[in-house]
């Protein structure tokens, strides 16, 4: 499992850092019409509304099924691929400081546009370089943004009645907590957990079922990540892969 994270890991760091290099190469580019005001309208538009539309109408949800991890420590789910949310945001951000950064005069609204977009890039940056979207389903439970497992959630911290039914076109995933303390994450307590579909190479109609399977059926959980346990588990939803 290990070496799945690593890899995709090194891949989300490639795209992170092509992004970076990709936007500030068009912000160079783009001085060229830096006198243009339609120029300048698209070139602010143009990459936000193309990201809208790719999640809104081109992107479509996965329908891949769970894998198997070679260790058979667990269930998971991959990362969808390169082109996420942040790595778009990542080109915008250097393209929008070059294109305003040459076209503006330097005063102090300036400075703080520039230490901003700086900023900015650091941290989405930072959480491109450390973080992955990955959720895998343990004996244990259900952990996600491996490699740092910034959410661990045991079975005895889930509600009993589990996550809703989600439909294939659901952009998150809903995980109700019973024993909030269980819970192993970065951020404050709260009543549930939720986990972003988007970026996650799995049906989610297919992820919930499988999570509600583990939940009512404790005595499976140990056998999670079995060729066996895999042809079982597909049996019981289904057919499902």
């Amino acid at each position: 499992m290990r070496e799945i994270i690593d890899a995709a890991l090194r891949r989300q760091r490639q795209a992170a850092t092509g992004a970076v290099l990709l936007g500030a190469l068009l912000g160079l580019l783009a001085l060229r019409w830096k006198d243009d005001d339609v120029a300048g309208l698209l070139a602010t538009a143009a990459p936000l509304g193309a990201l809208f539309a790719y999640y809104g109408f081109f992107r479509r949800p996965s329908r891949a099924g769970l894998r198997q991890a070679p260790d058979r420590s667990a269930f998971y789910a991959p990362p969808r691929g390169a082109v996420t949310f942040l790595s778009v945001f990542l080109a915008w951000l250097p393209f929008q400081l070059v294109w305003y950064g040459g076209r503006w005069e330097r005063d102090s609204l300036w400075w703080m546009l520039l230490l901003g977009s700086v900023a900015a890039v650091a941290v989405v940056g930072h959480r491109q370089w450390t973080r992955l979207p990955l959720l895998r389903i343990t004996p244990d439970g259900v952990a996600s943004d491996g490699p740092q497992r910034a959410m661990v959630v045991p079975w005895s911290a889930l509600d009993p009645l589990g996550p809703p039914p989600a439909r294939e076109h659901d952009s998150e995933l809903r995980l109700p907590l019973a024993r909030t303390e269980q819970v192993t994450r970065r951020l404050r307590r709260r009543t549930e957990e939720r986990v972003w579909l988007r970026d996650l190479d799995v049906a989610p109609p297919l992820l919930a079922g499988a999570i509600n399977h583990y939940l009512r059926h404790p005595e499976h959980r140990a056998a999670i990540g079995t060729p066996e346990e895999y042809a079982r588990l597909r049996r019981a939803l289904g057919g499902a892969p």
